[in-house]
């Protein structure tokens, strides 16, 4: 691994986590996640685009508003430093750039909805659904190509983790949601397609 390839990562990672920020405030309030611009969530006042630097914008401006003054939560430089960290041990950890690159990806999601899960006790279907097949298409692509993903990997940890938390959720409903059969179902696709002996280790 060079050194170019971890700093891409995490600079890719740092711009991604405040993309997630944005998503983590804005999903759960049925919001858009495009449109308007990231603003300022005490006076309304769109950020500047030097606002907006990862990291840098909430150290320069000492962590409050430009406009009113009002304090930012220290909870945005975080979530963009651990994925910025989590796109980096996803460099390190996988030697092929292609599956390295989608578990990024997959570890974004899984950040974003841990946010929103502390949060507001949910599992948006926004982010969850347009997940699964985005991911089965990644992997699939992944596995035509060579790139050492495994389909049948991926359809094992599918339907035996969401399978199998659906089960527990339709003899349980009260100790189990669907939302987690739905994410259960997506840790298992991706994570399935490293080999299926790790979604044990997920779940």
């Amino acid at each position: 691994m060079t050194a170019f390839r971890v700093v891409a990562f995490g600079l890719v990672g740092l711009v991604i986590g405040s993309f997630l920020s944005v998503v983590a405030h804005r999903v759960p309030r049925g919001e858009s996640i495009v449109r308007p611009r990231s603003r300022c969530p005490s006076c309304g006042v769109q950020l500047r685009a030097v606002d907006n630097l990862p990291v840098v914008s909430y150290l320069l401006l000492r962590g409050r508003c430009r406009a009113c003054g009002t304090r930012i939560s220290p909870t945005y430089p975080l979530l963009e430093l651990a994925t910025a960290g989590l796109f980096v041990a996803a460099a390190a950890v996988f030697d092929r750039l292609y599956v390295a690159i989608v578990m990024a990806a997959f570890l974004a999601v899984l950040l974003a909805l841990s946010l929103i899960d502390a949060r507001h006790r949910i599992l948006p279907n926004r982010i969850v659904y347009p997940s699964l097949p985005a991911f089965a298409v990644l992997v699939a692509l992944g596995a035509l190509l060579g790139e050492g993903l495994d389909l049948r990997g991926a359809a094992v940890g599918f339907l035996g983790y969401g399978g199998g938390l659906l089960i527990v959720a339709l003899i349980s409903p009260r100790g189990m949601g669907m939302g987690d059969v739905k994410l259960a179902a997506l840790i298992g696709l991706v994570v399935g397609s490293l080999g299926a002996e790790r979604v044990l280790v997920a779940a």
